[in-house]
């Protein structure tokens, strides 16, 4: 392997999350991969074959892992009568839930996770059940959180999987994501290899991982980092909102002191599952009243694992989407440090012989719980 391409989660927390990926280069230069070729595993079904990035550090008994998927291509790049790199192109469990649908199904009135499940559970999508007893060889599917968000019966039409959940995710006002890593940095078992389906109710609170990023530090809690992406700005500014579930009437939303200072500036969510009008008033008037001003947000830092003590470097190493973390840094010209409790939104792993990477990607938790 002469490198790792990692990406899961989202930018920002209106935006959608979407299939994990993991870009794996091989060198080929002795033809061994080469598709269709006469070399040790040309043969090999590539396309469908599940694929697992671990990690040890620290000595731990159960190796991290940074990516569970299966392969979608196999592409031989031959770059002169030398050498030879092959990529396997992975992706996790929401590109399979993009490549389903289902057709006339009737929904009853419950919560927004009953909902979920019946959804993973219906013989079109077909998507792996949680097993009983977890292992190795049988990894652990699904991580979901009791709603009580009322989601309404209805009977639906052809419709494909994972735009689907997306519209409940939106309904609940949570998240429905894929987990690598581990949830707030818990104790790693036997049956944890990333791949998780993951439901978050509404208000649900970042898994605490204990992390403060910093200055450099030798105390595994507090990892270093190379560098910190702040935003003050509009991209998150919002003074009204317009919010409509099937069958109800428009819920708008607006903030007067934000309209007279920034103007009109509306987030539109339309064809939500909810039960009731006045719970997506609810959702609506709680979105809009924590964005209605600019403030700062700290987009995401980037650090360097290779460069940390083992005992840091394994924490970090565990980060994954919906943890909870803190990062404290001193901007240049002033000797007031900022601290900030963060969510994370999506991670990046860029991984060579020599170097490893890693960008996470947050919000600020006051953004995020609802």
């Amino acid at each position: 392997v002469t490198g790792i391409v990692i990406k899961t989660g989202r930018q920002r927390i209106i935006d959608s999350f979407h299939a994990g990926t993991c870009k794996i280069s091989l060198d080929n230069s002795s033809g061994n991969y080469t598709p269709l070729g006469d070399g040790t595993y040309s043969n090999s079904q590539f396309i469908g074959t599940e694929v697992r990035v671990l990690v040890t550090l620290n000595s731990a008994s159960v190796p991290t892992c940074l990516f569970r998927g299966k392969i979608e291509d196999a592409n031989a790049v031959f770059i002169d009568k030398f050498q030879s790199q092959v990529e396997l192109t992975c992706s996790d469990g929401f590109a399979d839930l993009a490549r389903t649908e289902f057709n006339g199904i009737s929904f009853s009135s419950h919560v927004g996770s009953t909902r979920f499940t019946s959804v993973l559970d219906n013989a079109a999508v077909d998507y792996p059940a949680e097993p009983g007893s977890p292992t190795a060889n049988d990894p652990k599917n699904r991580d979901v959180n009791t709603s009580g968000i009322t989601m309404a019966s209805e009977t639906v039409n052809t419709t494909n999987t994972l735009s689907y959940l997306k519209r409940l995710a939106n309904s609940e006002d949570g998240m429905i994501f894929i987990r690598h890593g581990m949830k707030g940095g818990g104790t790693v078992t036997v049956g944890d290899k990333g791949n998780i389906l993951t439901y978050n109710k509404r208000d649900q609170a970042p898994d605490a991982t204990g992390l403060t990023f910093g200055p450099s530090s030798a105390t595994a809690t507090t990892p270093p980092m190379i560098s910190v992406n702040t935003s003050y700005g509009a991209e998150l500014l919002f003074t009204k909102g317009v919010y409509q579930r099937n069958g109800g009437s428009d819920q708008a939303v607006t903030d007067t002191a934000g309209k007279d200072a920034y103007g009109l500036r509306t987030i539109v969510r339309r064809s939500l599952l909810n039960n009731n009008d006045s719970d997506v008033l609810s959702a609506c008037e709680n979105f809009v009243y924590r964005h209605a001003a600019p403030s700062l947000r700290v987009e995401g830092i980037v650090c360097r694992p290779e460069a940390m003590t083992e005992a840091q470097a394994e924490k970090v190493a565990k980060i994954s989407i919906a943890d909870g973390i803190s990062v404290n840094f001193t901007p240049v010209g002033t000797s007031t440090a900022i601290t900030r409790s963060l969510r994370v939104e999506g991670v990046t792993h860029r991984i060579t012989p020599k170097n490893w990477h890693m960008t996470i990607n947050t919000s600020g938790v006051g953004e995020t719980n609802y």
